[in-house]
């Protein structure tokens, strides 16, 4: 079953609720302490919203009293760390779904190890069916480490589907986003990801491989697969913003309706991902097109729903509900 997150991050927060958690890997730091601080972001994030108080149905509301739980019941956190100091607890009631979802983005292999411990979802942005198979095979196995099982983790592969009722068109479309693009602002932006190095002080035609670039912590995977993508096609400076900050790659994804929802479900057959997260390059176009024109072939195959089964995000990622730790199991079974 594919599961699709629209546009990323600012999903996972709808109507005030907080549905997702999360969580990214690195940026700052050495590479231990940055594995620490998202291993402590995420026991944290875990602790704060797990539930809160002993048995069930002990969170009410008493207007006449003045009181919202009883206070009996109520567990401090007292959380203590190296980054993180917490007393607690978090002054909102449970979510109906146990607990926000966690979300983690990062595939460095201490990125890798806090997701097969501790998330839900994994973004992941691969720059091939090959590659997005390996790192799909990778963390799955690495989650019987924590005893959870691989179906209580679903892994989105980034997409930016371009739609034409021809191939030819949905190319003319690619080329025609590609030309809209600024050089100097695609390598400023590019520049960010890349140790922040001034690449206007380079020659277009110079290898890009051939940059000494400065050692990066955050992002690392990210970082790694770029440079193999520069020395192996043999990019040029000037070939950069076209190849990592365009419209999307010119991939299997820009196609006809049919051919996009045949390669999506060639992800999911071949075990490469277990949805997508869709960054249409332009809205709402983009994803008006593939609602009207995608969404129909994926459901007939049988892989998209065709009616939400429940009502919470956890639900439509088909997530199982996180267990009271401090009462009875809300389901049977382990993650």
């Amino acid at each position: 079953m594919i599961y699709p997150v629209i546009d990323g991050a600012e999903s996972f927060f709808i109507k005030g609720n907080s549905v997702g958690l999360l969580l990214f890997h690195g940026f700052l730091g050495t590479p231990q302490s940055v594995k620490d601080l998202g291993e402590q972001s995420a026991e944290l994030g875990y602790t704060m919203y797990a539930p809160r108080l002993k048995g069930h149905g002990t969170h009410y509301k008493d207007v006449e009293k003045g009181t919202f739980f009883n206070e009996e019941k109520m567990h401090q956190l007292n959380y203590k760390g190296t980054f993180f100091s917490v007393r607690g607890p978090l002054n909102i009631a449970r979510s109906i779904q146990g607990q926000p979802v966690i979300v983690q983005a990062g595939s460095s292999p201490s990125g890798q190890r806090l997701a097969a411990r501790t998330a839900e979802v994994v973004f992941i942005h691969k720059d091939s069916k090959e590659e997005a198979k390996k790192y799909y095979r990778s963390l799955k196995s690495q989650m019987k480490t924590f005893n959870r099982h691989p179906e209580s983790l679903a892994i989105l592969q980034g997409i930016s589907p371009i739609i034409g009722r021809t191939e030819a068109e949905a190319h003319e479309k690619y080329t025609e986003l590609q030309r809209l693009l600024s050089p100097y602002e695609g390598l400023q932006f590019l520049s960010g990801y890349m140790g922040n190095i001034d690449f206007t002080k380079y020659p277009i035609n110079m290898l890009a491989s051939e940059i000494n670039f400065p050692k990066v912590n955050g992002i690392q995977s990210q970082f790694d697969e770029m440079k193999r993508i520069m020395k192996e096609e043999k990019l040029t400076v000037g070939d950069l913003y076209y190849r990592f900050v365009g419209a999307g790659r010119k991939d299997a994804f820009v196609g006809t309706p049919h051919q996009i929802a045949d390669e999506m479900e060639r992800w999911i057959e071949e075990g490469a991902a277990d949805g997508f997260m869709l960054q249409c390059p332009l809205l709402p176009e983009g994803l008006e097109d593939f609602v009207q024109y995608v969404v129909p072939l994926l459901q007939k195959k049988g892989i998209y729903r065709r009616e939400y089964e429940g009502t919470t995000l956890r639900e439509h990622l088909g997530l199982r509900k996180p267990k009271n730790r401090y009462g009875r199991s809300v389901y049977k079974g382990s993650l």
